[in-house]
């Protein structure tokens, strides 16, 4: 795993291809496929064929950058790799006790980045 979050915050900023940023979220902050899949609404075996260079649909590039940006906005914030799976899987108040991957995986981007705007604020309700 990476050493800082500086670092994984900067590799996760920049423009990657599809088995970059798998990789990354796997091996840097500690994701499954499974959880990676979860997020994107696909499944487990469809996330290894993206890995070494399968087909991906614009909806299914589009949901897997919204994990990644999250992913990001999680590091700039300062969370440990650990830290932030662990975020990504645990019920969160501010999305009504929901996962944050489940979240996602409905399509909602929008309510997932709010949850992580609120824990930088700290205006958990």
């Amino acid at each position: 795993m990476i050493s800082t979050t500086t670092t994984l915050h900067r590799d996760l900023a920049r423009p990657l291809p599809v088995p970059a940023v798998l990789e990354l979220l796997r091996d840097e902050v500690g994701l499954t496929e499974r959880a990676i899949a979860r997020a994107v609404g696909v499944t487990d075996r469809t996330v290894r064929r993206w890995n070494v260079g399968g087909p991906i649909t614009t909806d299914n590039v589009e949901r897997l950058d919204d994990l990644k940006t999250l992913v990001t906005q999680l590091a700039s914030l300062g969370l440990s790799p650990p830290t932030i799976v662990a975020w990504l899987h645990g019920r969160n108040p501010f999305l009504q006790d929901r996962r944050p991957l489940d979240v996602l995986a409905s399509g909602d981007f929008d309510a997932a980045s709010g949850a992580v705007s609120a824990l930088r604020d700290g205006s958990y309700a």
